[in-house]
């Protein structure tokens, strides 16, 4: 199941639960959105031909997308829109992903968790990075 996480400015975040797909690829975002997240479920002895992606023209402005996996654990994550206001939280467990598309968000650990992140780079420090709220 993809959960969608809307703010007054649209669609802050997507949370993917564990369940999401099934056999084939199915991706949980839209054609436009540059950071494309897809489930590939698939049989034992399936074979995805060997490739290598070619080079294309990409034009990142705005806010930088972030993608999370719950690996394992339990986090609560409170979401804000772009103006920084508290929308809703949200329980994310093992195997649910996150896709941050917009505005902000915070995390509160329930359990004792690992997450794997993914995000365009590059990180530079936390003063050019980041707002914070509190």
């Amino acid at each position: 199941m993809i959960e969608n996480i809307n703010g007054v400015q649209g669609c802050l975040a997507m949370i993917i639960q564990k369940d999401f797909g099934s056999y084939g690829s199915h991706f949980a975002t839209s054609l436009e959105n540059p950071l494309q997240v897809g489930v590939i479920e698939r049989e034992a002895g399936d074979v995805i031909s060997s490739h290598k992606h070619l080079p294309v023209q990409m034009d990142h402005c705005g806010t930088r997308q972030e993608f999370l996996h719950v690996m394992t654990g339990k986090v609560r994550v409170t979401f804000f829109d772009i103006d920084g206001q508290r929308v809703i939280d949200k329980v994310l467990v093992q195997g649910d992903s996150l896709l941050q598309i917009s505005g902000g968000h915070g995390f509160e650990f329930e359990e004792p968790t690992r997450l794997i992140e993914v995000k365009l780079g590059p990180y530079t420090t936390l003063e050019n990075d980041k707002q914070m709220y509190e």
